[in-house]
């Protein structure tokens, strides 16, 4: 749900990984609906407005370096080029280019130069929900990308976005929609999804091999609403919607 008005307070805050102490708050008058954050090697914040349909390329203090889309002006539905249409996520390569999922209300993932000219763009099914997540594996070369109602991952070369292959996590374990990828640092090359329903506890899923998963308990998946999800050593933080 996007804000009429851009949020008046702070979204973005630094927080102590060990103590959970707020370091360092941004954001305020900045955002209409920031669907997720993420990171580059440089430490830039990278924020996909839903509400703005925009992709927002931050220094870490909160100072505007890019922006791909236009500002409150949606691009339609299946419409090919740079407009935006809800967008869901932005992943940064060790070159500065970008992918990005696009989105709540259309179906496709695009790969960006690093100031931001569109380099390629793949359509994917609008039966299969929302576009919500992606992830990049440089070392092997694909690209991750998640359809959330449908729960198919969908591999593609990172480079063109050719399709390579899918997998129907969903429909594998029955564990619910598919709503973040995220790597094991302990295990390169590994990627779990998270996965949850209403009433039901979230799972971390093995993508390659549904059979090893996890469950998450104790976590209110209904009022929780998690969106994504990070493995550090020893923890799992799970971003939930209104909730860190």
């Amino acid at each position: 749900i996007a804000y009429r008005e851009p949020i008046g307070w702070d979204v973005v805050l630094n927080v102590d990984a060990d103590t959970g102490a707020v370091l360092r708050t941004w954001g305020a008058g900045l955002f209409y609906m920031p669907h997720m954050l993420s990171l580059d090697r440089e430490g830039n914040v990278w924020v996909a407005d839903a509400g703005l349909h925009q992709v927002l390329k931050f220094t870490p203090t909160g100072q505007l370096l890019l922006s791909v889309g236009s500002a409150l002006s949606p691009g339609a539905g299946g419409t090919r080029g740079a407009l935006l249409c809800k967008p869901t996520r932005a992943v940064v390569a060790a070159d500065g280019s970008f992918l990005v999922t696009d989105g709540l209300c259309s179906s496709r993932v695009l790969r960006f130069s690093p100031k931001g000219e569109l380099l390629a763009e793949a359509a994917l099914p609008a039966s299969g929900g929302a576009v919500h997540h992606v992830l990049l594996d440089e070392a092997a070369g694909v690209a991750y990308v998640l359809l959330r109602e449908s729960g198919v991952l969908s591999v593609r070369n990172a480079t063109t976005l050719a399709l390579l292959r899918e997998a129907a996590l969903s429909g594998a374990t029955g564990l619910g929609r598919a709503w973040a990828l995220l790597p094991d640092p302990a295990a390169p090359g590994r990627v779990y999804a998270l996965l949850w329903d209403w009433g039901r506890e979230p799972w971390l899923v093995d993508v390659d091999d549904v059979a090893r998963r996890v469950a998450l308990p104790g976590h209110d998946a209904q009022h929780m609403l998690p969106h994504d999800a990070v493995v550090g050593l020893g923890r799992v933080w799970e971003p939930g919607v209104g909730s860190l």
